[in-house]
């Protein structure tokens, strides 16, 4: 009896044993992701302006009153190309279909080579630029720029030089034409706005066959300033206080942007939407569906240009603080 009874007592204890095992281990959502800044200084009163990020992950910048430009590396190292003489005032910056660095300046086109050597062409000596102001990489191996002279024209310079000047078509002779990009139909489309009182404001479409631009005018004072090629093959651009789009068949649709906030530069991003920035020390990041979010940049204080890299980070200039921010978005 003793024997059977320290049986089911051994018994009893193995299947509390049992019972009392842990559970498994469950799995845990990893907590989102925090967006992320960190300032890249650049020497003060140099006026950073617009970054592009090249397909090698390099960044340039340019310093319009720095009267550069900036090669940021991959560790954050920063090189500054100066551009011989003065009042260049470096804007724009593409990769040209020769796979060198392009610019614009006032009266100047300029490219950069692998091994940092600047070159390029100036108005004088029996060549004549106009003003280049927006500049792009055209589908037929050329670089195409607004040219704000007056009248106005989109101009188009092959990699040795040679140059076309097709006149748009306006009377207004404060016109400016800000932006310029690449369209999906293999076109060139610009953006045309003035401060003339009553002005008309538009968006044109220029053929690279050299045949004058057809213009789309914008409803009250819209003022549209940068132009870009968006994820879902529309033209979208920033307004006064919103953002556009636009289809290459002509038809418009206006987005507003929270908090009156006024957007200057865009970029589309590899995350399938569109980053702005406003004079609120913010940037707005824009849906195709057109919803709209706005994110502080904690620091800033004059934000100009925007490009995103490959990585869906962005890279944003901050002429007030002459700083480039590099920015991970919360994910």
């Amino acid at each position: 009896m003793a024997r059977l009874i320290l049986l089911l007592i051994g018994l009893l204890l193995a299947g509390c044993t049992t019972s009392a095992q842990a559970p498994p281990e469950q799995e845990t959502t990893p907590e989102a992701r925090q967006a992320t800044i960190t300032a890249v200084q650049l020497p003060k009163g140099s006026f950073p302006r617009l970054p592009f990020v090249a397909p090698d992950g390099i960044v340039w910048c340019s310093e319009s009153s720095g009267e550069s430009i900036a090669r940021i590396d991959k560790n954050g190292a920063i090189t500054h190309l100066r551009i011989p003489g003065s009042s260049n005032s470096p804007a724009g910056i593409v990769r040209g279909p020769d796979g060198l660095i392009w610019f614009a300046g006032f009266q100047l086109i300029g490219k950069i080579s692998a091994e940092g050597t600047l070159s390029g062409w100036r108005t004088g000596r029996g060549v004549n630029l106009g003003l280049p102001n927006a500049i792009t990489t055209g589908p037929d191996n050329a670089v195409w720029y607004t040219n704000e002279k007056v009248p106005p024209a989109i101009s188009r310079i092959s990699t040795s030089g040679a140059l076309r000047h097709t006149t748009v078509q306006t009377d207004d002779k404060l016109a400016k034409l800000p932006g310029i990009t690449t369209g999906p139909d293999q076109a060139l489309w610009f953006t045309l706005s003035s401060n003339a009182k009553g002005a008309k404001h538009s968006i044109g479409r220029m053929p690279t066959d050299g045949n004058p631009a057809k213009l789309w005018p914008l409803p009250g004072e819209a003022s549209p300033g940068r132009i870009v090629t968006g994820p879902d093959s529309a033209l979208w651009f920033t307004m006064a206080r919103g953002i556009g789009r636009m289809t290459v068949d002509g038809n418009f649709t206006e987005y507003a942007v929270p908090d009156d906030a006024r957007p200057s530069d865009l970029a589309a991003s590899p995350d399938s939407a569109l980053w702005f920035t406003t004079d609120q020390a913010r940037i707005g990041r824009i849906t195709t569906s057109g919803q709209v979010t706005l994110h502080a940049v904690d620091g800033a204080q004059q934000l100009t240009g925007i490009a995103a890299a490959p990585d869906s980070t962005l890279w944003i200039a901050d002429g007030k603080a002459d700083t480039v921010w590099h920015y991970s978005p919360a994910g």
